[in-house]
Protein backbone atom coordinates (compact mmCIF):
# COMPACT_ATOMS: atom_id res chain seq x y z
CA UNK A 1 0.00 0.00 0.00
CA UNK A 2 1.86 3.29 -1.16
CA UNK A 3 1.07 6.50 0.34
CA UNK A 4 -2.23 7.57 -1.63
CA UNK A 5 -3.95 4.30 -1.39
CA UNK A 6 -3.19 4.93 2.60
CA UNK A 7 -5.12 8.71 2.50
CA UNK A 8 -7.67 7.05 0.58
CA UNK A 9 -8.58 3.96 3.05
CA UNK A 10 -8.39 6.63 5.65
CA UNK A 11 -10.10 9.37 4.09
CA UNK A 12 -11.51 8.37 1.26
CA UNK A 13 -15.23 8.89 1.72
CA UNK A 14 -14.63 12.11 3.07
CA UNK A 15 -16.44 15.28 1.85
CA UNK A 16 -14.93 18.03 3.39
CA UNK A 17 -12.33 18.80 5.94
CA UNK A 18 -8.34 19.79 6.03
CA UNK A 19 -5.47 17.13 5.81
CA UNK A 20 -2.60 18.49 6.97
CA UNK A 21 1.35 17.49 6.36
CA UNK A 22 3.73 18.35 9.04
CA UNK A 23 7.40 17.83 8.99
CA UNK A 24 9.69 17.63 12.02
CA UNK A 25 13.08 19.16 11.02
CA UNK A 26 11.37 22.55 10.24
CA UNK A 27 7.77 22.42 11.71
CA UNK A 28 6.01 23.36 8.76
CA UNK A 29 2.38 22.58 8.29
CA UNK A 30 1.29 22.45 5.26
CA UNK A 31 -3.04 21.88 4.02
CA UNK A 32 -4.74 20.16 1.92
CA UNK A 33 -8.54 19.77 0.83
CA UNK A 34 -9.68 16.12 1.88
CA UNK A 35 -10.74 15.48 -1.83
CA UNK A 36 -6.95 16.45 -2.42
CA UNK A 37 -5.31 13.67 -1.46
CA UNK A 38 -3.26 13.10 -4.41
CA UNK A 39 -1.74 16.54 -4.15
CA UNK A 40 -1.10 15.51 -0.25
CA UNK A 41 0.33 12.17 -1.07
CA UNK A 42 2.74 13.75 -3.40
CA UNK A 43 4.02 16.35 -1.29
CA UNK A 44 4.39 13.85 1.00
CA UNK A 45 6.92 11.77 -0.74
CA UNK A 46 8.50 14.71 -1.84
CA UNK A 47 9.33 15.95 1.64
CA UNK A 48 10.55 13.02 2.33
CA UNK A 49 13.22 12.45 -0.26
CA UNK A 50 14.49 16.32 0.72
CA UNK A 51 15.74 14.28 4.24
CA UNK A 52 12.31 15.30 6.19
CA UNK A 53 9.99 13.60 8.39
CA UNK A 54 6.91 13.48 7.24
CA UNK A 55 3.66 13.48 9.72
CA UNK A 56 0.15 13.95 8.89
CA UNK A 57 -2.95 15.20 11.34
CA UNK A 58 -5.02 12.05 11.50
CA UNK A 59 -8.42 14.06 12.86
CA UNK A 60 -9.21 16.12 9.24
CA UNK A 61 -9.20 20.02 10.31
CA UNK A 62 -12.06 22.72 9.40
CA UNK A 63 -10.16 25.24 7.83
CA UNK A 64 -6.54 26.10 7.28
CA UNK A 65 -5.32 27.51 10.87
CA UNK A 66 -2.57 30.71 10.89
CA UNK A 67 -1.05 32.07 13.24
CA UNK A 68 1.57 34.53 14.21
CA UNK A 69 5.18 35.18 14.83
CA UNK A 70 6.35 38.08 17.53
CA UNK A 71 7.36 40.35 14.61
CA UNK A 72 3.55 40.03 12.98
CA UNK A 73 3.99 37.31 10.30
CA UNK A 74 1.63 34.51 9.82
CA UNK A 75 2.23 31.17 9.11
CA UNK A 76 0.20 28.11 8.74
CA UNK A 77 0.00 26.63 12.13
CA UNK A 78 -0.55 22.42 12.62
CA UNK A 79 -4.43 23.47 14.58
CA UNK A 80 -5.20 21.80 18.10
CA UNK A 81 -7.77 19.10 19.37
CA UNK A 82 -10.79 21.82 18.74
CA UNK A 83 -9.72 22.94 14.91
CA UNK A 84 -10.89 18.90 14.60
CA UNK A 85 -13.90 18.14 12.74
CA UNK A 86 -13.97 14.42 11.80
CA UNK A 87 -12.00 11.18 12.49
CA UNK A 88 -11.59 8.38 10.57
CA UNK A 89 -11.12 5.57 13.52
CA UNK A 90 -8.89 5.39 16.34
CA UNK A 91 -5.36 4.86 16.52
CA UNK A 92 -2.52 3.90 18.66
CA UNK A 93 1.54 4.21 18.64
CA UNK A 94 3.58 1.42 20.11
CA UNK A 95 7.45 2.33 20.51
CA UNK A 96 9.78 -0.73 19.99
CA UNK A 97 12.84 -0.56 22.10
CA UNK A 98 15.83 0.76 20.31
CA UNK A 99 18.59 3.56 20.06
CA UNK A 100 15.88 5.81 19.36
CA UNK A 101 14.30 5.50 22.38
CA UNK A 102 15.59 6.64 25.86
CA UNK A 103 12.49 4.46 27.30
CA UNK A 104 13.57 0.96 27.78
CA UNK A 105 9.83 -0.31 29.28
CA UNK A 106 8.85 -1.40 26.21
CA UNK A 107 8.67 -4.32 23.68
CA UNK A 108 11.46 -5.46 22.54
CA UNK A 109 10.04 -6.26 19.00
CA UNK A 110 8.00 -5.43 16.49
CA UNK A 111 6.42 -9.01 16.92
CA UNK A 112 5.84 -8.17 20.86
CA UNK A 113 3.87 -5.28 19.76
CA UNK A 114 1.50 -7.28 17.79
CA UNK A 115 0.98 -10.25 20.43
CA UNK A 116 0.08 -7.12 22.65
CA UNK A 117 -2.47 -6.34 20.24
CA UNK A 118 -3.79 -9.73 19.14
CA UNK A 119 -4.78 -9.93 22.97
CA UNK A 120 -8.32 -7.73 21.84
CA UNK A 121 -10.90 -8.79 19.82
CA UNK A 122 -11.19 -5.95 17.97
CA UNK A 123 -8.37 -5.90 15.74
CA UNK A 124 -6.69 -3.02 13.33
CA UNK A 125 -7.01 -2.30 10.68
CA UNK A 126 -4.19 -1.12 8.68
CA UNK A 127 -0.71 -1.47 10.69
CA UNK A 128 2.02 0.45 10.28
CA UNK A 129 5.99 -0.15 10.62
CA UNK A 130 7.05 3.25 11.71
CA UNK A 131 10.75 2.61 11.33
CA UNK A 132 10.56 2.20 14.91
CA UNK A 133 7.63 1.21 16.67
CA UNK A 134 3.94 0.40 15.33
CA UNK A 135 1.02 2.22 14.57
CA UNK A 136 -2.43 0.84 14.85
CA UNK A 137 -5.62 2.21 12.75
CA UNK A 138 -9.10 0.96 13.36
CA UNK A 139 -10.87 3.03 10.68
CA UNK A 140 -14.78 3.05 11.10
CA UNK A 141 -16.79 1.86 7.78
CA UNK A 142 -17.96 5.66 7.75
CA UNK A 143 -16.28 8.55 8.92
CA UNK A 144 -17.27 10.06 11.84
CA UNK A 145 -17.55 13.68 10.80
CA UNK A 146 -18.86 15.78 14.63
CA UNK A 147 -22.48 17.10 13.99
CA UNK A 148 -22.24 19.44 17.37
CA UNK A 149 -19.75 19.70 20.42
CA UNK A 150 -21.44 15.94 22.21
CA UNK A 151 -20.08 14.56 19.22
CA UNK A 152 -16.60 16.15 19.85
CA UNK A 153 -16.59 15.14 23.28
CA UNK A 154 -17.65 12.01 22.82
CA UNK A 155 -15.02 11.34 20.36
CA UNK A 156 -12.06 12.67 22.49
CA UNK A 157 -13.68 10.61 25.43
CA UNK A 158 -13.83 7.20 23.55
CA UNK A 159 -10.26 8.00 21.71
CA UNK A 160 -9.06 8.22 25.33
CA UNK A 161 -10.59 5.43 26.84
CA UNK A 162 -10.03 3.21 23.86
CA UNK A 163 -5.92 4.25 24.71
CA UNK A 164 -5.82 3.53 27.76
CA UNK A 165 -7.49 0.22 28.04
CA UNK A 166 -4.71 -1.28 25.62
CA UNK A 167 -2.04 0.94 27.81
CA UNK A 168 -3.19 -0.91 30.92
CA UNK A 169 -2.88 -4.14 29.77
CA UNK A 170 0.74 -2.98 28.75
CA UNK A 171 1.49 -1.97 31.58
CA UNK A 172 -0.08 -4.34 33.99
CA UNK A 173 0.80 -7.60 32.27
CA UNK A 174 4.26 -6.43 30.16
CA UNK A 175 5.57 -3.97 32.22
CA UNK A 176 5.27 -1.73 28.96
CA UNK A 177 5.20 2.10 29.17
CA UNK A 178 2.97 3.15 25.61
CA UNK A 179 2.77 7.16 25.34
CA UNK A 180 -0.54 8.21 25.56
CA UNK A 181 -1.32 9.65 21.74
CA UNK A 182 -5.00 10.06 21.68
CA UNK A 183 -5.56 13.63 21.21
CA UNK A 184 -8.05 14.24 17.76
CA UNK A 185 -5.17 16.37 16.53
CA UNK A 186 -2.65 14.07 16.90
CA UNK A 187 0.16 13.78 14.03
CA UNK A 188 1.70 10.31 13.04
CA UNK A 189 4.39 9.47 10.22
CA UNK A 190 3.45 8.95 6.96
CA UNK A 191 3.77 5.37 5.06
CA UNK A 192 5.91 5.50 2.19
CA UNK A 193 7.86 7.75 3.51
CA UNK A 194 11.44 7.61 5.57
CA UNK A 195 12.39 7.77 9.36
CA UNK A 196 15.16 10.07 9.62
CA UNK A 197 15.17 9.50 13.32
CA UNK A 198 18.66 8.37 13.05
CA UNK A 199 20.27 10.36 10.10
CA UNK A 200 23.10 7.97 9.93
CA UNK A 201 20.17 5.01 9.92
CA UNK A 202 16.87 6.07 7.68
CA UNK A 203 14.29 3.42 7.83
CA UNK A 204 10.96 3.24 5.54
CA UNK A 205 7.66 4.11 7.00
CA UNK A 206 5.29 1.23 5.81
CA UNK A 207 2.14 -1.01 6.13
CA UNK A 208 2.63 -4.41 6.71
CA UNK A 209 -1.20 -5.37 7.55
CA UNK A 210 -4.58 -4.29 5.92
CA UNK A 211 -8.10 -6.38 7.51
CA UNK A 212 -11.56 -5.01 7.51
CA UNK A 213 -13.01 -1.81 8.57
CA UNK A 214 -14.91 -1.91 11.84
CA UNK A 215 -18.46 -0.84 12.72
CA UNK A 216 -19.99 2.94 12.54
CA UNK A 217 -19.90 4.56 16.26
Amino acid sequence: MDTLNFFQELYGKCKEGWLTIWTRQDKRTQWFPVMNLEQAAETAKKLSSSGKDVYFGVGLRRKPVYKETKDGRRYLARGENEDVIAIPGFWLDIDVASEAHKNTELPQSIDEALQLLEEFNWQPTILVHSGYGLHAYWLLNEPWYFANGEDYQKAKDYSELFQSVIRAVAANKRGWKIDNTSDLARVLRVPGTMNYKIESKPLHVKVIKVTEHAETV
